[in-house]
């Protein structure tokens, strides 16, 4: 979780939000991170029961794979950019563009 999606909130709320609701963004991301957390470990053992343990693993691994795809759609490169260079980047990637 350390070396995959764990510093993405992390990452996130840092570059992409701007100042002006940097707080609040960490704090829902926060939160986000937290529910889905509690979510896994609270449904893993009945989920096991029911489904198997591979079975479950290959959800979390499906569930995984949609979040890399994620991503790589919805995420932009940020190294070496500034806070304008990201909105910019933000504003022209199809998923983000303001209609």
């Amino acid at each position: 979780y350390s070396a995959s999606f764990g510093p993405l909130t992390w990452l996130l709320t840092s570059e992409l939000f701007p100042t002006d609701i940097r707080g609040r963004a960490l704090g829902i991301s926060t939160i986000v991170t937290y529910l889905c957390a509690s979510l896994v470990t609270s449904t893993f053992l009945s989920m096991e029961t029911y489904l198997g343990a591979a079975n479950v693993f290959a959800l979390y691994g499906l569930i995984t794979l949609a979040g890399i795809a994620f991503v790589l759609v919805a995420i932009p490169e940020t190294g070496n950019k500034s806070a304008e260079e990201i909105h910019e980047l933000l504003q022209h990637m199809w998923l983000w563009e303001n209609n």
